[in-house]
């Protein structure tokens, strides 16, 4: 149905040689603007014939909050292999969820048994995270196949089929969270939170104004918090306000990077987002307030006297407040410069400048112990 069979892949959405010439490409197309309710019975599910020629009619990722993003009507799919399978589950992203060992880490904790019970949270944790990559890859279909650099994702490619993605990704989440029961029930908990909280980012809350940035940073806290619960090392107010106000930066920070290239691109928004290219120089004062407030918890925390119970020269703890202000001010305005390209933790990993600032920390908290 639709779309002619040649060699063995479907050529969608193209139409025949007499439509192109009557109305172009656009005259047979999907209307990827039209915002639908569809509903998922699951009559609307075509078996699939073999690997290289299934197609999706008339299927929408949808729930009972009525998702109204459909996918195309024909989705070719040419395998990929395991590679594609591979970048399904994103493992460029899995260094976010080494954060689980934060706690450990600020509690200089020095016996093995928290680390290994840790080391399998971070494992459960990567999981889950990866199945809802997944979720939200699917979500996300129809306006990544127009993006740029999202479009070679493996489900916009057309590498990797939905329905055995979906299956993929419900068994990471389930698995992930088995796992991280069995590790310590208060840190599944909070592994439970991140997926519910992943789940209605990618059906909802990305879509909403500002709600999607302070959803990415309490994702990005959840680790922290599931770390600490996993390694039973209780997490101070300062700790935790910190990483809520760190984190919100890097959040904000990705929205300008997507935003900077809408504009190079010569487009106002991007599809499924609220945020509008006018909105780079709100998002801009967001990002800053964020970098003070956080250097501002460091400094209130170093003068009270907690600091003393930790650092036997808790004095020299106050060069991080410099060090952190000059990283993450220079984040900010690289990412208002559109000099980012891509997720900020991807390029703090490859920026020089960046490990040889995280490198000085380090030399003033050991100076301190």
């Amino acid at each position: 149905p639709g779309g002619a069979r040649t060699g063995r892949r479907f050529r969608s959405g193209r139409g025949t040689r007499a439509d192109r010439a009557a109305g172009g490409d656009a005259a047979v197309a999907p209307d990827a603007s039209r915002r639908e309710r569809w509903p998922l019975p699951r009559s609307e599910l075509r078996k699939w014939r073999n690997w290289q020629t299934h197609q999706l009619e008339g299927l929408a990722v949808a729930t009972s909050w009525g998702f109204k993003s459909p996918l195309p009507h024909q989705f070719p799919v040419a395998p990929g292999g395991l590679r594609a399978w591979a970048l399904l589950l994103r493992p460029h992203q899995w260094v976010k969820n080494l954060l689980v060992f934060a706690p450990l880490a600020a509690a200089h904790e020095t016996r093995p048994e928290p680390w290994l019970v840790t080391a399998g949270l971070c494992a459960a944790l990567t999981a889950c995270a990866s199945g809802a990559y997944v979720l939200n890859d699917l979500f996300d279909l129809p306006y990544d196949r127009g993006h740029a650099a999202k479009r070679r994702r493996p489900l916009a490619a057309g590498t990797v089929a939905p329905l055995p993605a979906i299956g993929l990704g419900a068994v990471l989440a389930a698995g992930g969270l088995a796992a991280a029961f069995g590790l310590s029930t208060a840190a599944g908990r909070w592994v439970l939170l991140y997926v519910v909280l992943a789940a209605a980012y990618s059906l909802a809350l990305k879509h909403k104004l500002l709600l999607d940035v302070i959803t990415l940073a309490v994702l990005f806290a959840v680790r922290v918090l599931a770390g600490g619960a996993a390694a039973a090392v209780p997490l101070s107010p300062w700790f935790l306000a910190f990483s809520v106000f760190f984190f919100l930066a890097l959040a904000i920070a990705k929205r300008q990077c997507e935003l900077h290239g809408l504009r190079a691109a010569g487009r106002t928004a991007a599809g499924g987002r609220a945020w509008r290219v006018e909105d780079l120089a709100v998002l801009a004062a967001l990002g800053a307030a964020s970098v003070f407030a956080a250097v501002l918890v460091v400094a209130l925390y170093l003068s009270g006297p907690a600091a003393s119970v930790l650092y036997t020269r808790p004095e020299l703890l106050w060069v991080l407040c410099p060090l952190l202000l000059y990283w993450m001010g220079r984040a900010t305005l690289l990412a208002n410069r559109g000099a980012i390209d891509g997720d900020p933790v991807l390029f703090v990993l490859r920026d020089r400048t960046s490990w040889l600032t995280g490198a000085a920390a380090l030399a003033v908290l050991a100076a301190a112990l």
